[in-house]
This record gives structure tokens, C-alpha cells and sequence, in this order.
């Protein structure tokens, strides 16, 4: 029933493809002879026409007999018989894969340098040789966190895009990382070695105020790093008041607790109970005591430009 089914659908598409073939002739096409239904098409490569049977009776084949065993470094040959028609077909056995031993280095990483290593099949003898990289190396088309990482390192230095902070190490990023090393007299290649990422941390000396602050009006203070001479600037007393919260709030809290004056738990809430400390702490000072702490409070609660936390 199967073989009448599909000899029905075969014959109209064999009829399709030769009334088409009355106007043009067009490969992939059919071709019916001696009772077997072909599809025919044209290799370009080969320049020849290739023969498909698509019908006329199923092969049956025996087992697949090896010829030729495969290894690590040549393909094996096995052929099977149709048991109907006789026909023997041939195909290639893949490689085997090589066992490889463990790794031996030829060539110690450094911090700023690659290594070499090998190791050699235990059947064929085939030695493989690699280039490796010491830990925590990025290179050009790595990604993820740690390289997002070292974006924002290379961006707060001024030597990335914020747009290129993606986590990607591309083109941009590879020549951030040669920027960073020009500066810092390291060879220029573009790979951030741990010696390259280590150097990105800043090593700042003392905070130095450059403006001091009025009482309303915060002051300048800077500090530069000692490896790449790179100063950073940032205001010097903030300006805090009841409905505010973050982590300054909170170094205000725990200060006047220090110095005796009943702000709650330092929560990072400047709610009624830290501004009533703050205005005691004004009345004490010689302040106005209207319970904000003003650029002038800020600095009088952290006298020296190197303990007062960043506003």
C-alpha cells in the first residue's frame, strides 16, 4: 500500500517536472527509467549530472564490514551490500580523537607575559603546543563581569566610554587598556594582564584641601595616586537635612554618637531624632541651630580633610 501511495505522489510530480521541462530545463529535477524513479541534479563543482534513485525497490544491506580500522591520525573504510540488487556502497570512518596527556609548560607565565605548554598523544605520539595566559588575564573578545569590571576601572580614569561599559572586550576596550599602559610605561599591547589590573587600583596619598569650605558652601579637596599621578577632585563637607538617607546620613549618625550626642542607630535616616542631635551639636559649636548640617557642621564634626568621608 506504501509503495502504491508513494509511486501515485512520485507520478504527478514526475508529470509536473517534465511539462515544466517543456518550457525550461531545471535542476533539481526527475527522470524515470526502467522502472526506477531518479532525482537529477547539476554539480557544479564536478561539472556532471548526479543520479539519485528516489524509487524502485529499498535496499536491504547486510552488516558494515571494516576494511580499515581508524586511528588518531587516518580514517578507517567499511562497506555494506544491498542484498536485493548486490550493490556495494563504500564510506570513510571518521578519526579516532587522541588521548591526550597531561599538560607540561615548556615557558612559566609571569604577571605581564604568556607561557608555552604541551602535551602528546599516548597512542600516536602527535605533540600539540599552546600559548596560555596567567590568571586573571583579559584579552580581546573575552567577556563578563570581570572585564565589566575592569571598564569601569578604565572608565573612571577617564580612558573608556561610559557606552563601551558592556562587559565586552572589544577594539575600544583593548585600546583603553594600550592608553592605560602608555601612561604608566608598561609595554602598549592592549591585553590587561593581573600586572596591568593591579596597577589600575589606585594608591592615593593624603586628601589636600585646595578650597576650604564656608559654612554654607562645601570646599575642593584632591589626592593623587602615587603609581599613575592620577588626582582625583570631590567636594569637601556636605550638606545634609531631615528626609535625606544614604550612607552619609549614616557617618553623621555614628560621629555624633562618638563625640556624645544621642542620634539613634545610625540607620542612614535623618529622621527628628538625628536632626535634634545635630541642632545640640550646633548649639555647642556656637552654630545657628536650625538641625541641618551645613558644609561648615560637616567639617567641624570631621576636622581634617583625611577622616571626612566623601560627601
Amino acid at each position: 500500500m506504501h509503495k502504491k501511495i508513494l509511486a501515485a505522489v512520485l507520478a504527478v510530480i514526475l508529470c509536473l517536472t517534465l511539462a515544466a521541462s517543456a518550457f525550461a530545463v531545471t535542476f533539481p529535477t526527475l527522470y524515470e527509467k526502467d522502472g526506477n524513479v531518479y532525482l537529477v541534479d547539476y554539480n557544479y563543482e564536478t561539472g556532471k549530472l548526479e543520479w539519485t534513485l528516489l524509487y524502485g525497490h529499498y535496499h536491504k544491506f547486510n552488516q558494515w564490514v571494516v576494511t580499515r580500522m581508524p586511528t588518531c591520525t587516518s580514517t578507517g573504510l567499511r562497506y555494506h551490500t544491498c542484498l536485493t540488487c548486490g550493490k556495494t556502497y563504500w564510506e570513510d570512518i571518521d578519526r579516532l580523537p587522541h588521548s591526550w596527556g597531561g599538560w607540561t609548560v615548556t615557558v612559566e607565565t609571569t604577571d605581564h607575559s604568556a607561557g608555552q605548554r604541551q602535551h602528546t598523544c599516548r597512542v600516536c605520539g602527535t605533540v600539540e603546543s599552546e600559548t596560555f595566559y596567567p590568571a586573571g588575564t583579559l584579552k580581546l573578545y573575552d567577556c563578563g563581569e570581570e572585564v565589566k569590571a575592569l571598564q569601569m576601572q578604565l572608565h573612571d580614569q577617564g580612558f573608556l566610554d561610559s557606552g563601551y561599559v558592556d562587559g565586552q572586550f572589544g577594539p575600544k576596550t583593548k585600546e583603553a587598556v594600550e592608553s592605560f599602559q602608555t601612561r604608566i610605561g608598561l609595554t602598549a599591547n592592549g591585553i590587561a594582564w593581573p600586572q596591568t589590573i593591579d596597577l589600575l587600583h589606585h594608591v592615593f596619598g593624603e586628601w589636600t584641601v585646595t578650597r576650604e569650605p564656608s559654612y554654607y558652601e562645601p570646599g575642593i579637596r584632591t589626592r593623587t595616586c602615587s603609581r599613575c599621578s592620577f588626582t582625583e577632585t570631590e567636594p569637601y563637607g556636605a550638606t545634609l537635612r531631615q528626609g535625606m538617607y544614604g550612607d552619609e546620613v549614616r557617618q553623621l549618625q555614628i560621629r555624633l554618637k562618638e563625640l556624645g550626642y544621642s542620634a539613634g542607630s545610625p540607620d542612614g535616616f535623618y529622621g527628628d531624632t538625628t536632626r535634634r542631635a545635630v541642632r545640640s551639636f550646633q548649639t555647642d559649636q556656637g552654630f545657628d541651630p536650625d538641625g541641618i548640617a551645613w558644609p561648615g557642621v560637616w567639617v567641624a564634626l570631621f576636622p581634617t580633610a583625611a577622616e571626612a568621608p566623601a560627601p
